[in-house]
């Protein structure tokens, strides 16, 4: 479903990922309660589990702060 007009250019919103957001957005919604699940799609729960293990074979922790996200975001993307 496009959520924009039909000739818009714009993406499905389906296709919106974390790493569509400002840095320091993430870190500052975080003080608000959104924590990492919460800015992946839930319609795509297979994308936070690949993250989430990515991130951890590469960085050995979880990916569970939003400064972790934002790493993730900026290094393995």
């Amino acid at each position: 479903m496009n959520v924009y007009g039909s000739n818009s250019k714009m993406l499905y919103y389906s296709q919106l990922e974390p790493w569509f957001i400002a840095d320091g957005m993430a870190s500052n919604m975080a003080q608000h309660g959104v924590t990492v699940p919460m800015w992946f799609c839930p319609a795509w729960p297979n994308r936070y589990k690949t993250a989430k293990e990515n991130f951890c074979s590469l960085r050995g922790r979880e990916l569970s702060m939003a400064e972790d996200l934002i790493d993730f975001s900026v290094n393995f993307r």
